[in-house]
């Protein structure tokens, strides 16, 4: 498989969370990217508006493995850049808002600081009603008309970017 980013080879990783292997994961030996492969049929709109939250079975919806995964991700962010303190954030692929809230406690940030890009519909007016700048469409095709300090797409660009190339 190729890496989705820099397209190079990439091996197939052993990866392991809450004692449970992840299936499909790669790491590209050029830069670094991990990700999880998609099927060739992968449909991003399907999936991510349709399928997703229907998995609730599964072990990461679990409130304590979702908050020890989020603290981890922003528990690495801060030992790779201690000082740094976002003002503004993007969140592409937001969901209802797990991690995005986390890392605004996290930043002593307000909602208005954040800015999210949802494909679900619900999701997107959910998230506008907790008072996100809340985008509904792919974010490949918006022109956000800004920048930000923080971007945060967990599981979203190899993705996105998959379903962009066919």
């Amino acid at each position: 498989m190729k890496c989705y980013c820099c397209k190079a080879n990439t091996e197939q990783l052993d990866l392991v969370f809450e004692n449970k292997p992840v299936p499909k994961a790669y790491g590209c030996r050029k830069c670094g990217h991990v990700f999880t492969g998609c099927p060739d049929d992968f449909n991003l709109e399907d999936f991510y508006c349709n399928d997703y939250r229907s998995e609730n079975k599964n072990a990461f919806y679990e409130e304590t493995v979702r908050e020890k995964y989020e603290k981890g991700i922003l528990a690495q962010l801060k030992s790779e850049v201690p000082d740094f303190k976002p003002n503004s954030i993007l969140e592409v692929g937001a969901g209802i808002g797990y991690l995005l809230q986390r890392t605004l406690k996290d930043f002593n940030l307000s909602p208005e600081s954040a800015t999210t890009c949802e494909l679900n519909k619900n999701h997107a007016e959910d998230l506008r009603r907790q008072g996100f700048n809340s985008i509904f469409g792919d974010f490949i095709s918006v022109d956000f008309k800004r920048r930000f300090d923080l971007f945060i797409a967990i599981d979203i660009i190899e993705k996105s970017i998959r379903s962009s190339l066919k």
